[in-house]
């Protein structure tokens, strides 16, 4: 898909299109450095102080809405990379990510890249159990508040 709008761009600009990669390339890089300390996990005092009051009435210990998503990526040459990656969901190679929004709105995580063949439920159990060993979060505040299961999940999570 990024390879419709790089030739585009290319075009546009009169460059090559490896130029315009690069360049898209090192822009993310940036914004990672500028922008990665605005994830952070907020305080949970903070947090239920905060916290709208539709989230007050119906889950007032939600602290977290979680999901993953993936990001399309290109073919790998690579054949183990290739298979570890290819969603069969997707139909395609992807990277999954697990992302954690505030009942206030704001990102206050997200999980390093997995390969698209991991299920959803598993990487969000990993990352729980994770959590749980360093000390982030202990079994009694552990409460999963499923709120809204999609129809178009996969059917293994």
């Amino acid at each position: 898909m990024l390879e419709y709008v790089f030739s585009s761009l290319a075009f546009r600009f009169s460059v090559r299109m490896s130029i315009v990669s690069c360049l898209f390339s090192q822009t993310i890089e940036v914004l990672y450095i500028k922008l990665r300390h605005l994830i952070v996990w907020p305080d949970r005092d903070l947090l239920l102080y905060t916290m709208p009051m539709c989230y007050r009435k119906h889950c007032p210990t939600c602290v977290a809405i979680i999901d993953c998503f993936e990001v399309f990526i290109d073919r790998l040459t690579n054949f183990l990379a290739r298979a570890q990656t290819y969603s069969a969901y997707k139909h395609h190679n992807t990277v999954k990510y697990l992302i954690g929004i505030t009942p206030q709105g704001t990102v206050s995580f997200i999980s390093k890249g997995w390969g698209g063949r991991v299920s959803d439920k598993h990487l969000t159990l990993f990352l729980a159990i994770l959590c749980l060993l360093t000390g982030d979060l202990t079994s009694r505040n552990l409460q999963l508040c499923i709120v809204h299961v999609s129809p178009y999940q996969e059917r293994s999570n």
